[in-house]
């Protein structure tokens, strides 16, 4: 026994020795069992975030193979975006004619005052003239600034730009005051046409590669509807204590509400993406710093695109500018219908009321001039009826099936055979003008959609602003170029005494009749121009762009729509 416990304690250890080997061994067994919790943590996280990846991918998964693509274009959201994009639209249209429609109101308003009389017309005149030549360089300007600061603020600060002036537009029509009247058409022309470029850039941010032509088919509809609505409401309004202008302020305001809704909308849209692809979306902020310089990079397509906006738009509103005197004089109003003896009679103002000392041609004058324009109108407002009813669909055939490059070549091919069959035939004018009416609607569908699809994605504004830009040049220059064609007779018919032509001026339009046909062969040039330009743009998407604006764009992933 004394040998067994001598041999135990030769193998025991001491007190002090046995106290850091057990604690050893429990340190040991600790860690053991903490990495056996970890591990077992870890695989169930593991599990868990497995499960939260299904369970949110889930509608993307259902809808294809693999991971998803997500932007705007993919939410169901972007058709709230259309409806308010198309609202926020309807108060610069409906406000852009409003001295158009009130034309004969505010002459009587103003007859009295030291802008009335033979001064009125230049006035009437200026009411236009200051918005339409500085729009000639403000949408490429208003273009860059939506790409530089974005296009949400240069919506508000556009929509805030037309509301200010067509208030101060109203504000000058309650004091008789042309120069208060002229500094709100002017301030509303600093938002008109850039409000139309951040609209349609808004537009391809939500409708690219999915509904884009279909989008601006439906704005300019109800673009179109606007107007329509000011040339019915307003005369009505200035019967009421003269608030037709007042009332169009009113609908800029309701534009403004529009406006001010989509804005957080489309903010949040971009905090979602951003939120789905943090990486995606810095890159895409670091792209949005652009220079004026970036124009030198825009592409041939694009070019070519602007040349024909350039030459096909003016074959049709130029046109439009002088139709109804041409249809006149072609149709509705020749000298015989009220000159029965073939001499010139200077014909009194149609508008004024005492008509007891005409004479029985003057009488016969102004009944035959008030039938041809009633006539001369109705015609001419076909194009736009045919515009606002089928570009929707226009756009929707576009985006399903493409060819827009085919279509912004075939529409210059009706337009010229338009503008022959008016200049050079006896076919009545209801024909050429549903003509103009189907062609003006072709293009403007093809034309518009293709621009994001030839610019980077950073300047579809400046792209945009560049060609309103170019389109209202053309639309300034072109209507001199016609008014030197037609040279003393593009007031044949006389409508007012300002009109009334003398003895020698009367013969020779009389003589000259086929000025208007001149008129028409320029007219036929412009489209011969839009053809050729269109045959170039064909001929450059086939063989150097892979078919980029004649195919049907498809989302480069298909996602159904985000919830």
């Amino acid at each position: 026994e004394r040998e067994r416990e001598r041999s135990t304690r030769r193998f025991r250890p001491s007190g002090h020795v046995g106290a850091q080997i057990n604690k050893q061994a429990h340190t040991r067994a600790a860690t053991a069992e903490s990495n056996r919790r970890d591990s077992s943590a870890r695989r169930t996280n593991k599990v868990a975030k497995m499960a939260d990846s299904r369970a949110e991918s889930a509608p993307l998964l259902r809808a294809g193979e693999g991971e998803k693509k997500l932007d705007r274009a993919s939410m169901w959201q972007r058709w709230i975006v259309l409806v308010l994009s198309c609202l926020l639209m309807i108060g610069n249209y409906y406000c852009f004619d409003n001295p158009s429609a009130l034309a004969s109101q505010l002459k009587d308003y103003f007859a009295s005052t030291k802008y009335g009389g033979d001064h009125w017309q230049t006035y009437f005149a200026l009411l236009y003239s200051v918005y339409s030549f500085p729009n000639i360089i403000l949408p490429f300007i208003g273009g860059f600034f939506v790409d530089y600061f974005g296009v949400r603020i240069m919506l508000i600060i556009f929509n805030v730009l037309i509301l200010g002036g067509q208030a101060l537009f109203a504000l000058g029509g309650s004091m008789r005051s042309i120069p208060i009247m002229l500094a709100g058409r002017v301030l509303f022309g600093f938002g008109g046409e850039s409000l139309t470029v951040a609209q349609s850039a808004l537009a391809a941010v939500w409708f690219k590669d999915k509904e884009l032509a279909f989008a601006m088919g439906l704005n300019l509809s109800i673009a179109r509807i606007g107007g329509v609505i000011n040339n019915i409401v307003s005369p009505i309004l200035w019967e009421h204590n003269h608030m037709s202008l007042w009332v169009g302020a009113i609908i800029c305001g309701a534009s403004l509400v529009c406006t001010l809704i989509l804005v957080p909308m489309d903010k949040a849209a971009e905090k979602r993406i951003a939120a789905h692809n943090p990486e995606a979306a810095k890159i895409a902020v670091d792209d949005e710093k652009i220079k004026i310089s970036d124009v030198k990079s825009l592409s041939l397509p694009y070019w070519l695109l602007v040349l024909s906006c350039l030459v096909v738009y003016g074959t049709v509103i130029p046109f439009n500018n002088v139709a109804s005197a041409y249809l006149q004089e072609r149709d509705f109003l020749k000298p015989g219908v009220w000159n029965t003896d073939n001499t010139f009679i200077a014909p009194k103002d149609c508008t004024v009321k005492n008509t007891t000392s005409w004479s029985l041609d003057q009488h016969h004058y102004c009944d035959a001039l008030k039938d041809a324009e009633h006539k001369a109108n109705y015609v001419m407002s076909i194009p736009y009826i045919i515009s606002a009813v089928i570009s929707p669909f226009l756009g929707f055939a576009i985006d399903k099936f493409g060819k827009r490059a085919v279509l912004a070549t075939a529409a210059p091919c009706v337009l010229l055979a338009v503008h022959l069959s008016l200049g050079f035939s006896d076919v009545t004018p209801y024909v050429p003008l549903v003509g103009q009416g189907l062609a003006y609607s072709v293009f403007a569908a093809a034309l518009w959609p293709s621009v994001p699809y030839t610019v980077d994605a950073k300047v579809v504004g400046t792209g945009y602003g560049l060609l309103t830009a170019v389109q209202n040049g053309g639309l300034a220059l072109f209507p001199v170029i016609v008014g030197q064609i037609l040279g003393p007779c593009s007031n044949m018919p006389p409508v007012e005494k300002s009109q009334i032509m003398t003895k020698h001026h009367f013969d020779y339009c009389n003589d000259h009749s086929h000025l208007y046909q001149y008129s028409e062969l320029f007219f036929a040039c412009l489209a011969v121009g839009g053809i050729l330009v269109g045959i170039w743009l064909n001929v450059d998407d086939y063989y150097k762009r892979d078919s980029q604006l004649n195919r049907a764009h498809k989302p480069q992933e298909e996602s159904t729509s985000i919830q």
